[in-house]
C-alpha cells in the first residue's frame, strides 16, 4: 500500500522498500546504497555532465552519508531528501573546485539512439546539443529543480523538501522552465519531440 511504513530490521521502510527511519547501521547501508545508487548518480550527472567525475561523487555523497549517519535526523527529513541534499553539496563543491559553471545533460533521460543507426545517432546527438543550448539560458535554481525531477525522478514534495520552497512553487518553476525550454528550441527550428 503506497505511503505506508512498516518496520524492518533496524529501520522502517516506506512502500518502495527504501529505508526511512531509525538507526541507520553501518549495515543498513548496503540496502540503501543499492535503492539510491542510480537516481543520487542520475541526479548527479545531470548537474555535472561528466560520467566519471559523477560516478566518482555519488561514491562521496555515500562515503559521507556513512561518515555522518549519525547526523541523520528522520524526523527532519525523509531519507531521500536527506541524501540528495547531501548530493547537491557535492555538486556545488565540485563545481566550486572547478571555477565553472555545471554543464547540464539530459542524455540520462532520453532514449539514446542505437549505434547500429548512424543517422539516428547523429539526430539524437543534435537534438542534445540544441537541448544543451537551451538549458544554458535557465538559471541555476531551474536547472537544478529540472534535475532533481527528471534526473533524479523526485516528487515534487521532495524537491520542496530539500529546497525549502512550496511543493506548488516546485510545480510553477518547472512548468514555466520547460515553457522556456520549448520557446528557445521552437526558435532554433528545433522542436521538443
Amino acid at each position: 500500500m503506497p505511503g505506508t511504513v512498516q518496520e524492518e530490521g533496524m529501520y522502517a521502510v516506506e512502500s518502495d522498500e527504501a529505508p526511512q527511519r531509525g538507526a541507520l547501521t553501518v549495515e543498513s547501508f548496503t540496502e540503501i546504497f543499492e535503492t539510491y545508487y542510480d537516481r543520487i548518480f542520475r541526479y548527479i550527472f545531470c548537474r555535472v555532465g561528466d560520467y566519471h567525475a559523477s560516478e566518482d561523487l555519488s561514491s562521496l555523497v555515500f562515503e559521507r552519508a556513512l561518515v555522518n549517519r549519525a547526523a541523520y535526523a528522520p524526523q527532519r527529513a525523509g531519507l531521500a531528501v536527506w541524501l540528495f541534499a547531501i548530493a547537491g553539496n557535492a555538486v556545488a563543491d565540485y563545481h566550486r573546485n572547478r571555477k565553472k559553471r555545471g554543464v547540464f545533460s539530459l542524455e540520462v533521460l532520453g532514449d539514446v539512439a542505437s549505434p547500429d543507426n548512424p543517422e539516428e545517432s547523429c539526430l539524437t546527438k543534435e537534438k542534445h546539443r540544441e537541448l544543451y543550448r537551451a538549458l544554458a539560458i535557465l538559471r541555476e535554481k531551474e536547472r537544478n529543480i529540472i534535475a532533481l525531477k527528471y534526473g533524479a525522478g523526485l516528487k515534487n514534495t521532495e524537491i520542496a523538501a530539500m529546497t525549502g520552497v512550496s511543493a506548488s512553487n516546485i510545480g510553477v518553476v518547472l512548468s514555466r522552465s520547460m515553457r522556456k525550454l520549448e520557446r528557445f528550441l521552437s526558435k532554433g527550428g528545433c522542436r521538443n519531440e
